[in-house]
């Protein structure tokens, strides 16, 4: 008997309703399921059992029987089911997106029969599942369950792996309760519900708050990665609440109505218009605001006083024989559809050409006003209580659709699991072509952002960006971002290794002396305090991020295996190191040190040997024997060691890797995932951009990366190493727009880059003075320009976000009018700021900026362009 778990995205509707799924035959996403095999298939947060059918070669799709309806909540539900092997996969993946694969075979254990599956009974009895239990202490475990359970050791968390279980659920265990509060909130409640001292002895279930899903995602996983079951939201989004509480509606038929809901993915309303003798019924206040959801709104589901789930608002893709289109409005001024009492007489849909996501449905004769949600997240055992709560825009109590607060969302939002973060439009896209196009230039003029967007967009890139609440304001959060950016800015000590090897951020100012020996490669010469000067080919930052972001731990252990090996080196030399222990557990001759900073010897009649040990080979050993354990598990070194880097003294080169490779404490880490890193360039227009990359420049472009469609290699001029760039690896180059002291950047390296021109925004400047000012400056720049767009122009509004007096006072003398007289020295523009459209002086212009408000205020007569 073969058993898999399925999934079907909701938006594919009909094939739920049909049991079956369209793929071609030999779909590698089928994962070999064949004909009589069982599925249980998840679809529309709902867990069914399906029985695999011969495959439709005719309409190319694979049907299925439905064996078993609605047998749980697909969230964590098969995970806890001890009869299946519990692993990250099943964990993870029966409920999160999965792309490529729909379908993923169950390790079952033999005492799981056919009759256990199909018995309904199974998923109803509590002994088919596992649990998840905290203990105070180890004595306290039980030997030999299925229950995954966690207990205490001298204040460390630590786990008691159950029964049926393999290596991949715990592979990555952490205890992170040191780092609650760290704005993970989702983790946060897990990790307090564990740290509470009621929690002890208590069972959790698959629909609790410590789920092996939520577990996974709390002690599995690094703290700080970014939470899944975000709802990103934007300031256009609006929250609507449906409130199903009907009159005389019993318990029972609001189950009914809950059931259907889930199976459905709708909300629907049975309420009459208002006609005659119907008063009592009106569903005409409702639509003023029925009429306004959107797509990609949010909607929530609350029959009487609690919320039980949340979705997103969908156009509706419904399709029947009879369509009626009519408008939304006119309805409302009518007070009538003319479909009333008549579910008997048409059979069909209602769409509102002047309503995006509202609609009615009379296909089944049963009338219902329907808005219909991607998925619903919720409906499980537990619900939120909103009596008594102000959560809603509006003060009317007896609407059935209400607008909700972002803040109430949120709350609910995170009571089910999820978060509920702000996103700009704007940002989303920028991050998407950054991702598809792998260079980026943020260009403006002074003020409008570029240092701040370009900290942003590379944490979102690395996917460490804080989560902003959607009640913070934008100076905390500006200040959040930057003091995150900051921490993954990477560091060099000065001896070239990494004072935090976990960054992944580069930076780099581009400037007129800039080169390719700085950027990529170069050789630089080195004057030791005794002997003679050597040569040393030094990488340049590009290359460096290059090869960090093709094997991170092989880079960082190569600039502290490199930083060890100086070390070594002085050490000799200073005579505290004087031998080094050899595989047979001896010593080794006295060490010396050549000219070319090579490790020596001296034979047995005390000559210096001609061997000696390099770093550039000794690193290279390394790469192969990355850690202790490994370098000490070679058992025969000649065979082991030339193999890796040729022909050798062998001995003294596992003597040189065994001694530096224990001083850094090196562990084994060659499975640690790929993460994206970010090369930033300041300033980039004021460096010669094409004699800084050189030949590299075609290596940019992403089908040219390593993994990309047409991959490069080329052979760097000193090293003599093959060199690619990364996929991986995004720049970011930032450029200021009215900088004319520098040449422009030419055609051939525009097109590996995209550009995004950030503006100066006038809503993030307070209103009253200092919004007077900033458009007063707009309006003396339109018609003072030149050849230049406005954009490429117009100070920034960082210039002018203060509401203070005597702080925009400042900004005034000592920021904004010195930039507006440079811009007129320079020649980009045609008027000085000292004088008004008619060339008159402005009298105490450069101590009040009232007089040039006065004199440069916008009119109505001004370009529209202003």
């Amino acid at each position: 008997m073969n058993v898999y778990f399925g999934k079907i995205a909701p938006k594919n509707k009909e094939q739920i309703d049909g049991h079956y799924y369209r793929a071609p035959k030999n779909w590698p996403g089928y994962s070999g399921l064949s004909d009589g095999d069982y599925v249980y298939m998840l679809c529309q947060g709902v867990t069914h059992l399906w029985k695999a059918l011969p495959y439709d070669e005719e309409h190319g799709v694979r049907p299925f029987e439905v064996v078993l309806p609605s047998i749980g909540n697909c969230t964590a539900f098969l995970a806890h089911i001890k009869y299946f092997k519990l692993s990250m996969e099943l964990a993870v993946k029966s409920h999160r997106q999965t792309k490529g694969m729909a379908f993923f075979k169950l390790d079952i254990e033999p005492s799981f029969s056919e009759e256990m599956l199909k018995d309904p009974s199974t998923y109803s009895d509590p002994n088919t599942f596992r649990k998840v239990v905290v203990r105070k202490d180890e004595i306290s475990c039980v030997a030999g369950t299925y229950d995954l359970q966690f207990y205490f050791d001298s204040g460390e968390l630590k786990y008691k792996r159950p029964l049926n279980s393999d290596d991949s659920y715990f592979a990555d265990y952490r205890n992170n309760l040191k780092f609650i509060g760290g704005n993970r909130p989702k983790k946060d409640k897990v990790l307090n519900l564990v740290k509470d001292p009621a929690s002890i002895d208590e069972e959790y279930d698959y629909e609790s708050d410590l789920d092996l899903l939520r577990v996974y995602d709390a002690f599995m996983v690094d703290y700080n990665a970014r939470e899944d079951d975000v709802v990103e939201v934007t300031s256009e989004t609006r929250f609507w609440c449906f409130n199903h509480n009907y009159e005389n509606c019993s318990d029972e038929a609001r189950k009914e109505f809950i059931k259907w809901a889930k199976s459905n993915s709708s909300c629907k309303m049975q309420q009459e218009y208002e006609v005659e003798g119907l008063k009592s019924k009106q569903v005409t206040p409702n639509w003023e605001n029925i009429g306004s959801i959107k797509k990609d709104d949010i909607v929530f589901f609350r029959a009487g006083d609690n919320v039980f789930a949340y979705g997103r608002a969908v156009v509706p893709q419904k399709t029947s024989d009879n369509v009626v289109h009519k408008s939304y409005k006119e309805v409302i001024k009518n007070k009538s559809s003319g479909q009333e009492n008549s579910t008997t007489s048409f059979d069909g849909l209602v769409f509102f050409d002047d309503a995006e996501c509202f609609y009615e449905d009379f296909s089944e004769h049963t009338w219902a006003q329907r808005v219909d949600v991607e998925e619903w997240f919720g409906f499980t055992k537990k619900s939120f209580n909103v009596q008594s709560m102000d959560f809603y825009k509006d003060g009317n109590v007896y609407l059935t659709i209400r607008e909700l607060k972002p803040s109430a969302a949120s709350k609910i939002i995170e009571f089910f699991g999820g978060q509920l973060i702000m996103v700009n439009k704007e940002d989303a896209e920028m991050q998407t072509l950054l991702e598809n196009k792998k260079n980026i230039i943020l260009q403006g003029a002074p003020g409008t952002g570029k240092t701040y967007k370009t900290a942003e967009l590379a944490l979102s890139v690395i996917g460490d960006v804080p989560i902003r609440g959607t009640d913070e304001d934008e100076m905390s959060f500006h200040k959040r971002i930057m003091e995150a950016y900051e921490a993954k800015i990477i560091k060099l000590n000065r001896d070239g290794s990494f004072a935090n090897p976990d960054s992944q951020i580069g930076f780099v100012t581009f400037h007129q002396s800039m080169d390719y020996e700085d950027f990529v490669e170069g050789i630089k010469p080195i004057k030791p305090d005794e002997g003679e000067m050597y040569y040393k080919i030094e990488d340049g930052i590009f290359k460096i991020m290059s090869r960090v972001a093709t094997n991170p731990q092989q880079v960082k252990q190569a600039k502290t295996l490199d930083s060890a090996f100086d070390d070594l080196i002085q050490d000799i030399i200073d005579g505290k190191v004087k031998t080094l222990s050899m595989k047979n557990g001896g010593s080794s001759a006295e060490l010396s040190v050549s000219s070319q900073m090579t490790i020596k010897w001296k034979t047995s009649d005390g000559d210096i040997d001609v061997n000696c040990v390099s770093k550039d080979r000794l690193l290279k050993l390394c790469e192969v024997y990355d850690s202790k354990e490994k370098i000490g598990a070679i058992t025969n070194i000649n065979e082991s060691i030339r193999k890796a880097i040729g022909g050798c003294n062998s001995s003294y080169y596992w003597a040189v890797a065994n001694y530096i490779l224990e001083k850094i404490g090196k562990k084994n880490v060659s499975n640690e995932k790929p993460r994206n890193y970010v090369l930033i360039i300041d300033e980039i227009n004021r460096g010669n951009v094409s004699k800084i990359f050189g030949e590299l420049i075609s290596l940019l472009e992403a089908d040219k990366r390593v993994g990309g469609d047409h991959p490069l290699t080329v052979t760097l001029p000193y090293s003599k190493e093959p060199f690619s760039v990364p996929s991986n690896l995004y720049i970011i180059g930032t450029m200021n727009t009215t900088d004319r002291s520098v040449g422009s950047i030419d055609y051939a390296v525009r097109r590996r880059f995209a550009f995004v021109t950030l503006e100066a925004d006038e809503n993030k400047v307070p209103e009253g003075n200092a919004r007077n000012l900033f458009n007063a400056v707009k309006s003396f720049l339109n018609k003072s320009k030149y050849d230049m767009d406005i954009e490429d122009l117009m100070v920034g509004h960082s210039y002018f976000m203060t509401s203070d007096k005597d702080s925009l006072k400042m900004k005034w003398q000592y920021e904004i009018l010195p930039l507006l007289m440079e811009y007129h020295k320079d020649g980009i523009i045609s008027k000085s700021p000292l004088r008004d459209d008619s060339g008159n002086e402005i009298a105490d212009v450069k101590k009040d900026y009232a007089k040039f408000v006065e004199a440069w205020q916008k009119k109505e007569s001004d370009s529209p362009n202003s």
